[in-house]
């Protein structure tokens, strides 16, 4: 009786120790899958905060470049006086004739250094004159002079980028003041004509605008969006 009793208390040792180890490894396994579980989570968190970031750059970009679009389209070859539009620049110093529009360079994420690091190329132009008032007849369409020719409109518009309080932005100005600001978030803009070295072919009436736009997400990691097209512009 006493080694049968014995024998029992032996086989009940036996079944606690398994218990014991079956719920270290299910522990072990239960912490695994939790932290499997929230670096699964994380991972979507951080892509959904890109996706975010992304879309929201790329929103504001879109809607940057359609007002670009839309004012040289209207706009074009024009020789007034001494000056000729479009007058693009560089390092926010205009040319001769143009000095009201300079301005302090808005910095990039990368040195002038760096392979990555791309020249800013602004944009003085004229729009063609209106001179009828809204609602008469001829509203809307551009006025022409005696001989058919365009009249132009004695103010220049340009876009620059300027950083104020540390973000730069893309601001739409007349006669080098009355900043509007069209995009946040702006890298740098590149207006080119087909005199540019390393533009590639370019009709004598178009541009090309490349725009970049920089952002971090929530992680602080660099987010950045790139856009080109080309332009017609109304003569040239």
């Amino acid at each position: 009786m006493r080694l049968l009793r014995n024998r029992v208390q032996q086989l009940r040792g036996a079944r606690a120790g398994a218990t014991v180890l079956e719920i270290t490894i299910a522990s072990v396994l239960l912490l695994m899958t939790a932290g499997m579980t929230i670096r699964a989570v994380v991972d979507m968190r951080g892509a959904a905060t890109l996706t975010t970031v992304n879309s929201q750059l790329s929103a504001q970009g879109e809607r940057a470049m359609e007002r670009i679009m839309d004012d040289l389209r209207r706009s074009g070859v024009a020789n007034i006086g001494l000056l000729n539009y479009p007058h693009m620049f560089s390092a926010g110093q205009a040319g001769q004739g143009f000095e009201h529009h300079d301005h302090v360079t808005a910095p990039q994420a990368v040195s002038e250094e760096s392979a990555e690091y791309v020249t800013p190329r602004e944009i003085i132009f004229l729009q063609p004159a209106d001179a009828d008032a809204p609602g008469t007849a001829g509203a809307g369409r551009p006025d022409v002079d005696v001989n058919g020719q365009l009249v132009w409109d004695t103010r220049e518009f340009s876009y620059v980028v300027v950083a104020v309080n540390g973000r730069n932005e893309l601001q739409r100005r007349i006669d080098g003041a009355a900043p509007q600001v069209v995009c946040r978030d702006v890298e740098w803009i590149r207006f080119e004509d087909n005199t540019q070295p390393g533009a590639g072919f370019l009709p004598t009436d178009a541009l090309r605008v490349r725009m970049a736009l920089r952002d971090v997400d929530a992680t602080g990691r660099p987010i950045r969006w790139e856009t080109e097209v080309v332009v017609r512009l109304r003569n040239g």
